[in-house]
């Protein structure tokens, strides 16, 4: 039986590369991180090119196929992991005069980005703040890419809750929040990224990755990243042991173990799947469109769960015993003839009758009214 996401459903991990789609469940278990239900398919030739869909009737049926394989529901969300050099990031500085601004200050958007912003997706998100303003995180994608992606998983039966990138899902696996991230893997798209507060502020694509090119561009990233006052924290290196060691020689070293380590080489071609554990984190679901869908079937049923506890409720109150009337303390005052009654006068002083005067005034008053009678 599948429970519907509002109890607790990771989401699915979706990688689509120039050359195939994979598909797999990842879970965290104390430290450890668990894959599973991992199914991979080749695309045909050029149905993905530099990142981007060229042939979404292709992609669509091939992910089909996957998630008959993986027993996956019809409208599952997903977090999809895309080509780095998909996404642009960069960082502006916002003067202390303009943090109260309501929305993002767009014209210094506008100058950080290469393009216009009307034909991107932005994603802004503050990552330091000091006594003379905020340093603000942007991350753009083109409107059209992410409409492409978009259109292909819902033809698959899919629905995008995050996207995500190689460097991102290692940064948020690692909690290297303000370091760098180096993707190496001969077999993957090869990347250099700076962080700031978990989200990714500066990135080189390498389109030939050898140790003296990686450590020359590794020491520029580091470099820009001191100039602005963002020093890295350290290097987290996802390569070949050659590279971690040759990261070493920096004066900043890289990560000697971190979460990934438990994680063989065999399986790092499935760290794009990954992305379903980070979801909900800064630095993982840094373009969302829209809120995470919860399907018909799961309002219908938190509803109904609703509507249920509140009949529950209210027979458990209809059916409570209604309190016992509170009876009448009755306090019994013994009289004698020698009894007296205190008075308070009008000036606090206090005076002592004796009940025989009050019967004899009384027994006068009866008296009188017994003459008015006759």
């Amino acid at each position: 039986m599948r429970f519907p996401s509002f109890f607790h459903r990771p989401l699915l991990g979706v990688q689509i590369t120039d050359q195939c789609v994979r598909l797999g469940n990842a879970q965290t278990q104390g430290q450890n991180i668990v894959l599973s239900n991992l199914h991979k398919a080749d695309l045909p030739e050029l149905a993905v090119s530099g990142g981007r869909i060229q042939d979404s009737h292709a992609v669509a049926k091939v992910l089909r196929d996957l998630l008959r394989k993986a027993d996956a529901d019809s409208g599952t969300d997903i977090a999809l992991c895309v080509s780095a050099s998909l996404v642009y990031s960069s960082i502006i500085r916002v003067p202390l005069a303009r943090v109260a601004e309501k929305g993002n200050p767009m014209d210094l958007v506008e100058r950080a980005i290469p393009e216009a912003v009307g034909d991107l997706l932005v994603g802004v998100q503050t990552v330091k703040k000091d006594l003379l303003g905020e340093e603000r995180a942007v991350l753009c994608m083109r409107r059209d890419i992410f409409q492409s992606f978009s259109q292909t998983v819902a033809e698959a039966g899919l629905h995008i809750a995050s996207i995500v990138t190689l460097p991102t899902i290692v940064s948020a696996v690692t909690h290297e929040v303000n370091g760098g991230v180096a993707i190496l893997l001969p077999t993957m798209q090869q990347t250099m990224t700076a962080f700031a507060g978990g989200w990714p502020v500066d990135e080189a694509v390498l389109a030939e990755a050898d140790e003296k090119t990686s450590i020359a561009e590794a020491g520029s990233i580091a470099s820009e990243a001191a100039k602005f006052g963002r020093p890295l924290s350290s290097w987290t290196v996802v390569g070949p042991e050659s590279f971690v060691k040759a990261f070493s020689t920096l004066s900043v070293p890289p990560v000697s173990a971190h979460r990934l380590s438990q994680i063989s080489e065999k399986q790092w071609e499935w760290l794009g799947v990954l992305g379903g554990i980070v979801t909900g984190s800064v630095s993982g679901a840094f373009v969302q469109p829209s809120l995470r869908r919860k399907r018909s079937t799961e309002w219908f049923l938190l509803a109904f769960s609703a509507l249920l506890f509140a009949m529950t409720g209210l027979m458990v109150w209809s059916r409570m015993p209604a309190p016992d009337p509170v009876a009448p303390v009755v306090i019994p005052v013994q009289q004698s003839s020698a009894s007296s009654v205190s008075v308070v006068s009008g000036s606090g002083s206090q005076k002592s009758v004796s009940s025989a005067s009050v019967k004899k005034s009384s027994s006068g008053a009866q008296k009188s009214s017994a003459k008015r009678k006759v």
